[in-house]
This record gives structure tokens, C-alpha cells and sequence, in this order.
């Protein structure tokens, strides 16, 4: 029943109201990564799916520092929002309801509970105060408004006033959310950073590089939207969908900032072994955070522009296609000026558990959950799925495959009967097709000792726009013309963000051979010209 005038002048209020909250940065504090909204039919429970997803797996991912709820609550809340699923798919709405605000007690900023609740409220039939709890997870966080639409729980409410009024407003709601991510992320931050905009792609870049690195690297992000949009997910890019997509918050910190992210947002095991967390993208936030230009930023990217395409066709694809896909990325070259992804230190794990007899099937790698994809054999599990993907590329299927995939994807959402489409022949021939064209895969140089050719100077990893330049002799510097605390951007105009970039790329080259860097000497870019020596 729609509301009285009073009420529908109270609808815009609320609406007017969660534009300036969305802009008080105290209710975006970073919060306990929630599942995902209720979705799908009652008879079927939802699919619980934690949205972070980092370069390398970490082992705990709940935020101690910067957490609005402890770890002891938040478990209770987990329990307390899967019984209220289970009650809801019984139907059982009051004790659903009666659950759910249990939990809004333990994580009263969780935009989640809210719409849980609002959905809850609309199947109960209170119409009202379903919309006024939809307009509080709103005002949390909630920006999915695709999800907004279809969700059949939330049919009883659509004629109320707020509820379109939400939908009117959407693309200025999501501006004030990104202005409120944007002021968040702020008070973290120490030093010097940069902020540029990108209207396409929807992300505000903030960076503690120097301006020329920074523009560097928002033009490559459009480079890979460019080239996901032509080989993967289509219109991803598209000025119809564009203004409903969420702004992303792109952070690329310095150490330091890093380093109190990651233990922050990570746990306090990030400390220990914290080389191998890249960065993350946490969906639910809309924060990107990397503490490199290269490998971990594309894989991270990626993470966005998939979700977004995910998001648009209301489907969750499985880890192994996530990870698979945004790795696919990690290791390019750019031939003919086109990004082309390339065999990679992932690509020589595979080649090594084949040789050992060690490699599972594609089969099963599509059928492990989340947890298991990150908590067991995962190096080898990112690894597998990137090679498949690549291999995907290299037969020129990879677009083929992703459009029979979301095409069929409830048919079959491990992606199996989509890759026997895009081929054209049955999942036991393309295991022994794949696995013969890992065996005549190039292995790829990962140390020094791999290459026949060397720059002779000491390099460290630098601090994610180009290894330095940490020790140099007379020699060198005449045959290099390199300097001390020089960082080496690219080779041959390729880039070279991390040491395993730097050392792939060197592999292409033997003793002698002269070969053009792009340096960076403090906030000044220049190319020069080295000569390599026998190792």
C-alpha cells in the first residue's frame, strides 16, 4: 500500500538524508568482510561467499586494528545470519526476522543485516518498514543495484515511495559513497599522495608515487579494461551500465601505509611472511589496495571489472575461474601494441607438478569451494588456474568461452561444459590437448642464476614502481649507465614493476646484447642505454 503524503515526504527526506550520511566517512570504517545479500529462490539456501580476494591467500582476514566488531562477535553474527537464512528458506519469517536482529546488534554498521532485514520485512508484509531498513543499509554501504531490482523478496515494497526514490537518485548515491570511501581512506594515509579520477572506468586513484608512475599506471588499468572488455566480458565499459556501477577506490600507499593496511585489514599474521601479500580487493568496501604497479595492481584490477560484470549478471563464478582470470593478467606482453598475457613463473609450477606426475585435472580444480582453492596447495591451485586460462588465450577461445559460460552458467556454473563448447570437443580431450601444450611451454627465468645474460649490478625489490639499484661498480655504471638507487621501470618499453618481471624480460636477451631501460632517478624518468654481460 503506498504511504500518505507525510510519508512521502519523509521518503525524500530519508533519501536526502543518506546522501549527506553517505558522506560522514565514521559509518565507512572498514568492517568484517559480510556474505553476500539474500538472493535466489526461498527453497534454496544462498550461497555464503566472503568478497576478498588478495593476490596470494591470506590467513586470517579479519581486521583487528580497524574492525568495528570483535572477532568473538563477528563469529556469533555469522552463526546468527546463516540460522536466519535457513529460518527464511523454511519459511520461518518471524524467527528470521528475530535472528537477524540479533545480529544488527552485534554489527549495527553491516549494510548486509540491514537488507536481510528488509527483505524479511517485505515478505511479512510490512512494506514501510522494509523500505525504511533498505534505506539503512544504503546508508551502510549497500550500492548493488542490480540486485536492488531483481531480488523477489523485496517485490512487496517496490510502490513504496523510498524505494523508488532510491532507484531516481541511485547514480548521485553512489557519487556520495565514493566521496565518503575516498575521505576514509584519507585518514589512514601519512605522506604525500596524488588523487586522479577516471569517469570511465569509475575509480579514484590515490597514489604515494610520483605523478609521471602514477599516470603510468592508471593508463595501463585502461589498457587492461580495454583489452577485458575486447577478449572477456564485452561491454564491460559500456555508457549504459557505467552510471550505475560503484565508484572503486584504487589505494597504491607507501610501505609504511601498506604495511598498517595489511595488518589492519589482513590480521596481525600479515607481519610474518608479508612479502607474499601483494594487496587485495575487498568488493563490500570498494577499496583496491597494492603495494606495486605491476603484477598484484593488474591482478587486483581485474578483480574489479570482473565483479562488475559478475554483479550486472546477477552470478558468483567459482574461485577458480576468479583467480584464474584476473592472473591471466599478472605476466603480459605488449606485441603490436597489445597486451598478450605470457607464460609465467605460475605457468613453470604447472609445468613442474606435470612432470611429477602431480597435476589434477581440470575437472577437479573446477570443483573446490573458496576455502579449500585458498587454504590447501595454493600456490599450485593460482598456478593451474592461470595456465587454463592461458591456454584459453593462446587458442583464441578465451571470449568464445566466457560468453557460452555466463550464457549457461545455471546450467553448469563450474565452467566444465562451457570450455567443451568453446574447443569443441569433450573435457578428456581437452585434458590431454592441455596437458601436452603445458609440456612444450617455455620455463620462464625466476632468479638470476636462470639467465645466460646479466646487468651485473645488485637490485632489490624497490618499492613497487621498479627494482633499485642497491650496490654498483665502476664497470657497470659505465656499461649500463645505470646509477645507484636508479629503479628500473621497463625493458624495451615493457614493464619491469617486480623482480620476477625484471628477470622474465632480462631472459629474452643474451650476453652482449644492448637493450633500452626506462629508469626512474628520484622524481625524474629518463631511458638509457645497457649492455648486458655473461653471467
Amino acid at each position: 500500500m503506498p504511504r500518505t503524503i507525510s510519508q512521502a515526504r519523509f521518503a525524500q527526506a530519508l533519501v536526502a538524508h543518506i546522501l549527506v550520511a553517505a558522506l560522514a566517512p565514521a559509518l565507512l570504517a572498514t568492517a568484517p568482510v559480510p556474505a553476500q545479500p539474500i538472493e535466489g529462490e526461498m527453497d534454496v539456501e544462498p550461497l555464503l561467499i566472503d568478497k576478498i580476494y588478495v593476490s596470494e591467500p591470506t590467513p586470517d582476514p579479519a581486521p583487528p586494528q580497524l574492525q568495528r566488531t570483535s572477532p568473538q562477535d563477528k563469529a556469533k553474527a555469522r552463526a546468527l545470519e546463516r540460522a536466519a537464512i535457513k529460518a527464511i528458506n523454511a519459511g520461518e519469517l518471524e524467527r528470521a526476522d528475530a535472528l537477524l536482529e540479533q545480529q544488527r546488534l552485534l554489527e549495527p554498521r553491516s549494510h548486509i543485516v540491514y537488507y536481510n532485514l528488509a527483505c524479511v520485512r517485505s515478505m511479512m508484509g510490512f512494506s514501510g518498514e522494509a523500505a525504511d531498513l533498505l534505506g539503512m543499509s544504503v546508508e551502510r554501504g549497500f550500492d548493488d543495484i542490480h540486485q536492488l531490482v531483481r531480488d523477489p523478496h523485496l517485490s512487496a515494497m517496490r510502490d513504496e515511495d523510498l524505494y523508488t526514490q532510491l532507484i531516481d537518485h541511485w547514480p548521485a548515491i553512489l557519487e556520495a559513497r565514493r566521496d565518503a570511501n575516498l575521505a576514509n581512506v584519507r585518514t589512514w594515509l601519512d605522506g604525500r599522495y596524488e588523487e586522479l579520477r577516471d569517469d570511465g572506468l569509475r575509480i579514484e586513484l590515490v597514489s604515494a608515487h610520483d605523478q609521471t608512475s602514477t599516470r603510468q599506471s592508471l593508463d595501463e588499468l585502461r589498457d587492461l579494461s580495454d583489452w577485458g572488455q575486447q577478449h572477456i566480458f564485452g561491454d564491460i565499459l559500456s555508457n549504459e551500465y557505467a552510471p550505475y556501477d560503484p565508484w572503486v577506490i584504487v589505494v597504491l600507499p607507501n610501505k609504511a601505509d601498506f604495511i598498517k593496511w595489511s595488518v589492519g585489514v589482513l590480521g596481525a599474521s600479515a607481519q610474518q611472511g608479508f612479502s607474499r601479500v601483494g594487496g587485495a580487493y575487498v568488493h563490500d568496501n570498494k577499496h583496491l589496495v597494492a603495494q606495486d604497479l605491476g603484477a598484484t595492481l593488474r591482478h587486483e584490477f581485474f578483480h574489479v571489472i570482473h565483479w562488475r560484470d559478475m554483479t550486472r549478471r546477477n552470478q558468483s563464478h567459482p574461485i577458480w575461474i576468479q583467480e584464474g582470470l584476473c592472473s591471466l593478467v599478472e605476466d603480459y606482453d605488449i606485441i603490436e601494441q597489445s597486451i598478450t598475457p605470457a607464460a609465467s613463473w605460475r605457468t613453470n609450477i604447472v609445468k613442474r607438478q606435470l612432470r611429477a606426475g602431480r597435476l589434477e585435472p581440470i575437472t577437479k580444480l573446477a570443483s573446490y569451494s573458496q576455502a579449500t582453492f585458498s587454504s590447501k596447495r595454493p600456490l599450485a591451485r593460482y598456478a593451474h588456474a592461470r595456465t587454463v586460462f592461458l591456454y584459453l588465450a593462446q587458442m583464441n577461445k578465451l571470449r568464445a568461452w566466457y560468453e557460452r559460460y555466463t550464457e549457461t552458467y545455471d546450467q553448469d556454473p563450474s565452467g566444465i561444459s562451457a570450455l567443451e563448447h568453446a574447443l569443441g570437443k569433450p573435457i578428456n580431450t581437452i585434458e590431454k590437448d592441455y596437458r601436452a601444450w603445458v609440456k612444450q611451454l617455455p620455463m620462464v627465468p625466476e632468479t638470476g642464476s636462470d639467465l645466460s645474460a646479466t646487468l651485473g649490478v645488485e637490485i632489490e625489490s624497490g618499492e613497487g614502481d621498479g627494482p633499485i639499484i642497491v650496490s654498483i661498480t665502476p664497470e657497470a655504471r659505465r656499461r649500463t649507465n645505470l646509477r645507484l638507487f636508479d629503479r628500473i621501470t621497463s625493458i624495451a618499453a615493457q614493464p619491469t614493476r617486480d623482480l620476477n618481471e625484471l628477470i622474465r624480460r632480462l631472459g629474452a636477451y643474451g650476453p652482449g646484447s644492448t637493450i633500452e631501460l626506462g629508469v626512474r632517478r628520484g622524481r625524474i624518468h629518463e631511458t638509457v642505454q645497457a649492455t648486458l654481460k655473461k653471467r
